[in-house]
């Protein structure tokens, strides 16, 4: 049941930072340059995170240290889904913004 609830929740993750970018953008454009910005730099960060998650299978023998890195990245993606949510967009676009 856990590992149920689990799967559901991260399926939802990259269907959510899509659906996040799109709120973000006054008009198409600026959807266009952060959805260009926010994918690219995501794919970039996840390099070396299946390099890692190999390495670490492969010295530990097992899936325990894999899984405990994943669980400790899971805490800033978090951490930034919930920046994203609660950051407004102001008049110039700034997506920074309080």
């Amino acid at each position: 049941m856990l590992w149920a609830c689990l799967l559901g929740v991260a399926n939802c993750s990259f269907p959510l930072a899509l659906t996040l970018i799109g709120m973000r953008g006054r008009d198409s454009a600026t959807v266009i340059r952060l959805s260009a910005f926010a994918q690219s730099t995501g794919y970039l960060l996840s390099i070396p995170g299946l390099i890692l998650v190999g390495v670490l299978y492969e010295h530990s023998g097992g899936w325990q240290a894999p899984l405990v890195l994943m669980a400790l990245l899971m805490l800033p993606q978090l951490a930034a889904g919930l920046i994203a949510v609660v950051t407004v967009r102001s008049p110039d676009n700034c997506l920074l913004c309080p």
